[in-house]
């Protein structure tokens, strides 16, 4: 479905927010962290990149020591793509393949269950495999109620909606705004995804909006959509353009300030409602390739965004330090 007109609201400007950040986990080098969600215990979902077969770990943001714990592996995958809640404590994890050496996505996709109803360690929870997609490349990925998920396929340009229990999956938007450019080194379109719904609780009478950001395009778009359909029920709005090289995945807070991650550029942008860009922490390197955000759902982490890090990546492709996941409190 093609949008019928866009609006464009924002460009970053040189305005830098300060920001306290403190590191909760630091893996070893070389560790791509490139999600992180939060759950509603507090505890953090980390999914990682390029490892065989793909990890999702788990952290307690609380404890002194922040230990890690591998939670589950994803074999024959080899990389964890996105992390969605599509029911309370029972999270989609999308798992696919990735070639540092091309920098595509390999597809062969498979969407699972991690289901935390009975706890949060490895013996605790419930696994099962909910979609296989053979034929498609994830990338970002959303909740837009208990039977549909939405994800991006970065490599296709475009948005899609899959149905857990069926498997089948179509694409709800195709068009400028979400298209990449394949003679790009990284031919990545449309990528993070995340859905603001009325409802706390994913319901398919919702009209959520959609937020995306397109890192070939630097820019940063929102939607409404359809709750059960995910196609769009009106116009796609621009929110931010000029946001630089590698943009990833974004936060959004319930009055729709988005919180978008730059990797390149080593630091997050705020997009606020009325307009305003600006960065968290100013590009000073206080997080080396930040990839994903996820704001804090307990009453001791409100007002803190968690954000994923990748450890940033020298030219001869080596990583500077091994990825981080860190809080950002945005009260401070």
């Amino acid at each position: 479905m093609r949008s019928s007109g866009l609006f464009t609201v924002a460009t970053v400007s040189g305005m830098s927010l300060a920001a306290t950040v403190r590191t909760i986990h630091q893996f070893p080098n070389p560790t791509w962290v490139e999600n992180v969600a939060s759950t509603r215990n507090g505890s953090l979902l980390v999914g990682i990149l390029g490892q065989v077969p793909a990890q999702l770990h788990i952290l307690d943001p609380f404890s002194n020591t922040t230990q890690d714990t591998l939670l589950h592996t994803f074999a024959p995958s080899n990389s964890i793509f996105g992390i969605t809640e599509y029911e309370t404590d029972v999270f989609a994890v999308a798992a696919g393949n990735f070639s540092f050496t091309t920098a595509n996505g390999t597809g062969d996709a498979n969407i699972w269950s991690v289901d935390l109803r009975s706890g949060t360690t490895k013996s605790s929870i419930k696994v099962h495999k909910l979609v296989h997609l053979p034929d498609a490349q994830i990338n970002g990925i959303a909740a837009l109620n208990s039977k549909a998920l939405l994800f991006a396929d970065s490599w296709a340009g475009n948005i899609r909606r899959v149905d857990i229990k069926t498997g089948k999956h179509e694409v709800v938007l195709e068009d400028a705004t979400t298209a990449n450019n394949v003679s790009s080194p990284l031919p990545l379109g449309a990528n993070g995804l995340k859905i603001l719904r009325p409802n706390a609780v994913p319901s398919s009478r919702d009209t959520p909006t959609l937020y995306f950001s397109n890192l070939q395009l630097s820019k940063m778009y929102s939607v409404p959509i359809d709750g059960n359909t995910g196609r769009p029920q009106g116009r796609v709005t621009t929110l931010a353009s000029g946001l630089g090289s590698v943009i990833d995945d974004l936060a959004v807070t319930d009055d729709g300030t988005v919180f978008l991650t730059r990797d390149a550029a080593n630091d997050v942008v705020r997009i606020s409602g009325d307009g305003e860009a600006a960065t968290l922490g100013g590009g000073n390197a206080t997080v080396l390739g930040p990839t994903a955000a996820a704001l804090g759902r307990t009453y001791r982490d409100r007002g803190v965004l968690y954000v994923s890090a990748m450890g940033g990546q020298q030219a001869d492709g080596t990583f500077t330090e091994g990825g981080r996941v860190v809080a950002i409190d945005l009260d401070a």
